[in-house]
């Protein structure tokens, strides 16, 4: 992903969006982790945005992005595409401002995702295409209709208000889920124990510093969920 501005220029973004989403998010605990801690000889901190808003951190890029909106571009309206947590923040702002706003699905997305969005109030289309096509579908409909695209990554105001980025193998996320559940008493999703599984990864680098981590989510299917608490 190529962010779209310059690193003073996001600082700026951060700063504005703190001001614009103050009142509309929830000011999440920030929580030392003594296992985690002795684990890797670092002092560890969990910022626990799963108990964000909608169940993620999601909430501040949406509403940042809708905040930064005029007046005549809010009357246009919105379009968004996701099955996920930039979906169900969307829906959310959406109706805490009272903006018009269209998610766009692909069709095989899950009942439990579907019923999710529509239970915050939101105006669902399902697109009968791959997922990877559906965000191309959304963009397009947003031209053709003079509506805003609010994209989940690729737009400064978005990325002002979230911004994370790491990669480790499946079995080490299970790992850090079943971690956090155990030791932390706090569910996760895999997306949240990116930076859980990166920390454990690089303990040795990290022995002696302080480290705050991201829990950025909590939504996990229930038969996911199952499946990770089974492996060994």
């Amino acid at each position: 992903m190529t962010h779209p501005f310059s690193p003073a220029q996001g600082a700026r973004e951060v700063g504005l969006a703190e001001t614009r989403i103050r009142r509309y998010i929830r000011e999440t605990p920030l929580e030392p982790s003594p296992f985690l801690s002795r684990e890797t000889g670092a002092e560890v901190y969990l910022k626990l945005e799963c108990v964000q808003v909608t169940g993620s951190f999601k909430a501040r890029g949406a509403f940042n992005k809708l905040l930064s909106l005029g007046e005549s571009d809010r009357a246009r309206g919105v379009v968004a595409a996701s099955t996920g947590n930039h979906g169900l923040a969307t829906a959310y702002a959406l109706a805490v401002l009272g903006i018009a706003g269209e998610i766009f699905l692909p069709s095989r997305v899950s009942p439990a995702k579907l019923d999710g969005l529509r239970a915050r109030g939101a105006r669902v289309r399902l697109v009968d295409e791959d997922p990877g096509v559906v965000e191309t579908v959304a963009r397009q409909d947003a031209e053709r209709t003079g509506r805003i695209y609010l994209s989940p990554y690729n737009d400064p105001e978005v990325i002002g208000g979230q911004d994370d980025w790491i990669v480790v193998g499946e079995d080490a996320l299970r790992s850090a889920i079943r971690l956090v559940l155990e030791r932390q008493s706090v569910l996760i999703e895999g997306a949240a124990a990116l930076p859980v599984a990166g920390l454990l990864a690089a303990r040795a680098r990290l022995r002696g510093g302080r480290v705050a981590l991201v829990l950025s989510g909590s939504h996990i299917g229930l038969p996911t969920l199952a499946e990770v608490l089974r492996d060994p």
